[in-house]
């Protein structure tokens, strides 16, 4: 696929941004674990796509579509909201199967409200405002299937750094680990699924950031094991298949009445 040149931009900002700073985070916290440093530089490559994102604006002067697109709330559909909340249900069904019971990790507990609001802002909205807010977006004009692709091996590989730093959830995970191979999953999953969300939700861009929020919060509301993720990642991809499903005949539909007019 050829990339016009804003998107090439956006890419390049993104990714000289996340892995300048996690690459230096990651030096630094295998030394000095505990350093301040480390969170800052892990929040600024955190919000590399919402940078990206505001330069790409800055360029192509498209705030006013953005603006609609994220605010958009005209007809989206029973699906669209069903889709966006379906981490909650998910994730309860996952730890009710798996651990008969919903209990809240202690340490999520300890951490309190505001951390569990705080989650939106480091993940979700930076993320989302990029990579379907204006990623996707811009690829989707080309084709749909190939920006699906192409979105869901940029999200999974700007994630790769955060493996290497000490104290993350990823490097407590292991980059070569079971948990490493769950954690891929997940990220293929949920990508195609939120890409999907974006194009029935009338691109909608809240939509995904919700869901993102909801897979996010959940995820580290309860304990986990190696049961529950499988179990859990058999249930994204049951969504999956239900939404490419439903998606591919609505395609089809309006297809058939365009031939009809």
């Amino acid at each position: 696929m050829t990339l016009e040149k804003p998107i090439k931009n956006f890419l390049i900002t993104v990714f000289s941004i996340t892995y300048i700073s996690w690459t230096i985070a990651a030096i630094i916290s295998h030394t000095y674990v505990e350093s301040e440093l480390i969170f800052i530089l892990h929040l600024i490559g955190g919000a590399s796509p919402l940078i990206a994102t505001i330069f790409y604006l800055i360029k192509t002067k498209e705030w006013k579509d953005f603006f609609n697109r994220l605010f958009n709330f005209h007809e989206i559909s029973f699906a669209a909201w069903a889709i966006t909340i379906s981490p909650i249900i998910i994730i309860i069904f996952s730890n009710l199967i798996v651990f008969n019971s919903l209990n809240i990790d202690e340490e999520f507990k300890n951490l309190g409200m505001m951390y569990g609001f705080s989650l939106l802002f480091f993940g979700p909205i930076p993320e989302e405002l990029g990579w379907r807010g204006i990623l996707f977006n811009d690829l989707n004009k080309i084709s749909f299937k190939k920006a699906q692709i192409y979105v869901m091996v940029v999200w999974l590989i700007w994630h790769l750094p955060l493996f290497f730093i000490v104290g993350t959830y990823q490097y407590n995970l292991g980059i070569v680990s079971l948990e490493f191979v769950f954690f891929c999953l997940n990220i293929i999953l949920q990508s195609f699924i939120m890409g999907y969300l974006f194009m029935i939700g009338n691109k909608n861009i809240i939509l995904p950031i919700l869901f993102h929020y909801f897979v996010n919060l959940l995820g580290e509301m309860f304990n986990r094991n190696t049961v529950y993720e499988i179990v859990n990642i058999i249930f994204y991809g049951i969504l999956l298949f239900f939404i490419i499903l439903k998606y591919s005949l609505k395609v089809q539909k309006k297809s058939d009445h365009q031939h009809l007019i």
